[in-house]
């Protein structure tokens, strides 16, 4: 039986991922590998053969992965938290900018939505307290269809339990013979940092990108009432040039030919998308020419505009996105002509508009069905609802 325990940073995925190694490798006799994989070629290639178990821990999996998921000897555990406590987590404990974090978070709902509907898959939601209930070992091992001794559910919680991990990571940290580095154990996948101080979406420091946060959230569907539409504010994007104020990122043009807005490189739904940019032009500036584009692996789409002085104007990108494991670019790019000036840039608004047919084409997949049509957008909750 393989295993995947798939989940974001901070999600106590790695907590699961052990419990499961745990749980299989009780069985006497039984040939237990675990892995840290994300693209089916690396799984294939990793685990020696042949094998009884293999559990993988993976905060992604690329399109032949899921795949394999889709076999009966395949059981998924899925664990998800909240992104703005995922945000802060991995800010405290491994110095991640909230950026980056946001990046990853969206790598990985993308995956878990492509994952093929069955009841082979167990979802362990954070809030829910999964990692501080000794009746969480149970409900993995019933799961996974294995009978425990008694008493072996409370020892393997035990052993997981947030001091003991920690002194356990503590101590190989100490020793010449287990020197921990930064990369996770390959074994366990614990790593320095682990389980040191976590953080919640009410610290100071996070209060900032909620905004932030709330829209990438939506883009990627995670709360109920998510619908695939919100605005992406300019601090999700990244400039390649000199910017200002809080109200709008002032772009600086010198004449030549050179990309000045990218972003926000979220890992979106697949489908068709929608991106209206909002610019608004400077009063002592000229007249811009810019080019625009959406790209992800491919161009998409693309189009061209004339930044006016002191006047708001928006522009629209209607692209059809089907790789979930590229994240989306909306790029803005000078036109070498010359002209000197600046221009601000407001952010951009998107939303999902339906199935695409770019996806069916490219990667090779049946044709959406009426049902699928029907249903454009599923957010993360509503899609484990109807599992």
């Amino acid at each position: 039986m393989d295993v995947v325990v798939l989940g974001p940073l901070s999600s106590a995925s790695t907590w699961a991922f052990n419990v499961v190694r745990k749980i299989l490798s009780s069985q006497p006799g039984k040939r237990v590998y675990s892995v840290f994989a994300e693209e089916a070629a690396a799984f294939l290639s990793h685990v020696p053969r042949p094998y009884d178990d293999c559990v993988v821990k993976a905060h992604a999996l690329d399109a032949a992965f899921l795949a394999l998921t889709d076999s009966p000897n395949c059981r998924v555990i899925v664990t998800t938290r909240d992104p703005l406590d995922i945000v802060a987590s991995a800010q405290a404990r491994f110095g991640l900018e909230p950026l980056r974090t946001l990046r990853s978070l969206s790598r990985t709902v993308a995956s878990i939505r492509q994952l093929p509907e069955t009841d082979r898959l167990l979802h362990l939601a954070y809030e829910q307290g999964a990692a501080q209930r000794a009746g969480s070992i149970s409900q993995i091992a019933k799961f996974l269809g294995v009978l425990l001794p008694t008493g072996a559910a409370e020892r393997i919680f035990e052993e997981f339990r947030h001091d003991n991990v920690k002194a356990l990571i503590d101590a190989r940290a100490q020793s010449p013979a287990h020197a921990f580095h930064p990369l996770p154990h390959h074994t366990t996948q614990w790593h320095l940092g682990h389980v040191s101080r976590d953080a919640r979406s009410g610290d100071p420091a996070c209060a900032q990108w909620k905004p932030a946060v709330e829209a990438a959230a939506a883009l990627v569907g995670w709360r109920p009432d998510d619908a695939g539409k919100a605005f992406v504010r300019p601090e999700l994007f990244q400039y390649g040039d000199h910017f200002a104020d809080d109200s709008g990122r002032l772009v600086y043009c010198d004449g030549a030919a050179r990309h000045v807005v990218y972003g926000p490189y979220l890992h979106l739904q697949p489908g068709v998308w929608e991106a209206k940019l909002r610019f608004h032009g400077v009063d002592d500036s000229p007249p811009l020419r810019l080019s625009l584009d959406a790209y992800a692996k491919i161009r998409l789409a693309t189009t061209t505009l004339v930044v006016a002085p002191e006047r708001a104007q928006d522009v629209v990108l209607r692209f059809d996105h089907f790789d979930h494991l590229e994240p989306v670019e909306l790029r803005v790019e000078t036109v070498a002509d010359g002209r000197m000036g600046k221009f601000r840039f407001l952010g951009a608004e998107l939303e999902h508009k339906g199935v695409g047919q770019r996806r069916d084409y490219l990667l090779s997949v049946a044709e959406a069905t009426p049902e699928e049509a029907a249903v454009p957008f599923l957010p993360l909750a509503r899609w484990f609802a109807v599992r």
